[in-house]
């Protein structure tokens, strides 16, 4: 479930991070690197508008994956607590004077 959960949380934000760089300004933007033109279906209003509505959705999903995979490892170590304490050098022996 959690492995589910993990793989659709990253497919998310490499989807989510592709349509912000399409929504980038014309000249700019990820569908005139691709070859995208003015008469592509995602350059008029009725694109532009898609193209929010679907980032939306995406982020809500995002948000949700984040705070169920943050709920589900509550309970667990940080990664810094797994890490064993470095072990302490000796004391120096005293400086007689």
């Amino acid at each position: 479930m959690v492995t589910l959960i993990i793989i659709l949380h990253v497919l998310v934000g490499i989807i989510l991070l592709l349509l912000i760089l399409l929504q980038m300004g014309r000249g700019a933007s990820l569908s005139a690197l691709v070859g995208g033109s003015s008469e592509s279906p995602l350059a008029g209003p009725g694109g532009d508008i898609f193209l929010k509505k679907i980032t939306v959705i995406l982020s809500i999903i995002f948000a949700v994956t984040s705070l169920s995979l943050s709920l589900f490892y509550r309970g667990e170590r940080s990664l810094l607590e797994r890490v064993p304490a470095p072990m302490s050098a000796p004391a120096p022996p005293p400086v007689s004077e």
